[in-house]
């Protein structure tokens, strides 16, 4: 049995709401939700909610990530160690996700050190996802991720495999502070980066 952790798990004010706000991927696969499975004992599931974990010392520790991005070079988080780092699971194909992608401009370009953001783009084509990076002009990199498989490394922190987009802000010493599976809008996003700069 794992241990519970202290959180505070923020629903969508409707199911309606929960429906426009995040894209669900589908697939052959069997329709189980391993996130629901794994975490049903640490925090309220569904999905366009907020998971914010309450207790700092509390916080579960966010896995390494590493992989090639779209443009081809290699990328770590392992380099941003002491730094705020924000995590961003998207697809082109998600509406969602094109609404968001400018709030996550915004609020990376607020930033000039301390701060690194990270997207891991899920189940596309190389081409139509750096076109949509390059339409929206964003100023950091993301991972190629057409399987994804990466999202599975943090079903235990309360990321759901099948819904999109999600924002994780991870602290400075590593630890997941808050999952976001809805789109979150660049005031929010700084707001909670200023917190964790400022703990």
């Amino acid at each position: 049995m794992f241990p519970r952790r202290r959180f505070l798990a923020v629903s969508a004010a409707a199911p309606l709401a929960a429906v426009l706000s995040a894209c669900a991927a589908t697939s052959n696969e069997p329709s189980v939700n391993p996130a629901r499975d794994v975490n049903k004992n640490r925090y309220v599931t569904g999905d366009g909610s907020t998971i914010r974990y309450t207790d700092i010392d509390d916080r579960p520790h966010a896995p390494h990530l590493s992989g090639t991005t779209l443009q081809g070079d290699e990328v770590t988080t392992q380099d941003w160690a002491g730094e705020v780092i924000v995590l961003n699971f998207w697809a082109q194909w998600c509406a969602p996700c094109r609404e968001e992608a400018p709030d996550l401009v915004e609020a990376a370009e607020h930033y000039e050190t301390g701060v690194q953001f990270l997207g891991i783009n899920v189940m596309d084509t190389n081409s139509k996802a750096q076109a949509f990076e390059k339409r929206h002009g964003k100023p950091y990199p993301s991972i190629e991720d057409p399987p994804g498989r990466l999202v599975h490394k943090f079903l235990d922190v309360g990321v759901s495999p099948n819904t999109f987009p999600t924002t994780l802000i991870i602290d400075r010493e590593g630890r997941v502070a808050s999952v976001w599976r809805q789109p979150i809008t660049s005031d929010v996003l700084i707001s909670e980066i200023d917190a964790e700069l400022e703990r």
